[in-house]
């Protein structure tokens, strides 16, 4: 391997991500199924990507510390350094962080020549809301769903920062499914763009507003092994966005399984938290 290869293997992982990744739990020993899971290319479990460790925050070990959450392996085996990790944002009582909006995702720095990855991992913020939408004509009224938003540099050269949006759809004949969209940008960033050339960029750096970027399924309730499958769709298939995107998509991926497991990415504890919040 030469060696800007070997400069650049933090950042990008061992592996590239494919279009299809699949969580799995990990049932190879006893202690195993309670420690780590598997992050698989595809559907099936056979084809291992990454291996994934649970951290119950018992001890201070890793990035997130006393924070419980999940470490991404840049590898197969826990003995491989941490590529990311996502996490509550801080260390509360649980009667407390029950009420938390807020997860931290933490990511490789945009700056690759970065000496020690793992210690210089930067914080991204994954945040938890529900907003209201017009019904059908027949339901009337409004209805309330999830969303779940972050922000990050976007494209090869990771020189814009846009925000993202997960919606929580209905129920499907597969499972529980999510969307990732990309939001509107602020207007006066869009003058500005359109009135700056050297700002100006091709139309296909930036995915338009609305195009479905990722789907993420949750699999039956009635699957012990199979967990969720996240399918990149649009620009977030093309690479455009960037490798770091495409990190921050399947960690978040990954936080909202850890949410939902606690039953925190429900209407009912997202609007409570809302509430204690004064929001």
């Amino acid at each position: 391997m030469s060696s800007s290869s070997t400069r650049f293997l933090p950042f990008y992982g061992y592996t590239p991500f494919p279009p299809v990744i699949s969580l799995h739990s990990n049932f190879s020993g006893l202690t195993t199924a309670f420690r780590s899971l598997r992050l698989c290319s595809g559907a099936s479990r056979d084809d291992l990507l990454y291996l994934v460790d649970i951290h119950y925050a018992y001890t201070p070990r890793g990035p997130l510390n006393f924070r419980p959450g999940l470490y991404l392996r840049n590898g197969v085996t826990n003995k491989e350094p941490v590529l990311a990790a996502a996490g509550d944002e801080t260390r509360l009582p649980v009667w407390i962080s029950t009420f938390s909006l807020e997860s931290v995702i933490l990511l490789p720095p945009v700056d690759l020549e970065a000496k020690n990855p793992t210690r210089d991992l930067v914080e991204e913020i994954l945040r938890a809301s529900t907003t209201s939408t017009a019904a059908s004509e027949i339901e009337g009224g409004t209805k309330r769903h999830v969303t779940f938003r972050f922000a990050i540099e976007v494209g090869v050269k990771m020189r814009e920062r846009d925000e993202f949006e997960i919606d929580s759809e209905n129920t499907t004949t597969k499972g529980h499914r999510f969307v990732l969209l990309r939001c509107p940008r602020p207007a006066a960033r869009s003058i500005e763009s359109m009135s700056s050339p050297s700002s100006e960029q091709p139309a296909g750096d930036v995915p338009e507003q609305g195009q479905i970027l990722a789907e993420l399924v949750f699999a039956n309730v009635m699957s012990l092994t199979h967990i969720f499958t996240l399918e990149l769709k649009g620009a977030g298939l093309t690479g455009e966005l960037g490798n770091r995107w495409t990190l921050m998509v399947v960690m978040t991926a990954l936080r909202i399984y850890w949410l939902r497991t606690f039953g925190k990415t429900g209407k009912a504890a997202i609007w409570a938290g809302e509430k204690v919040r004064g929001i």
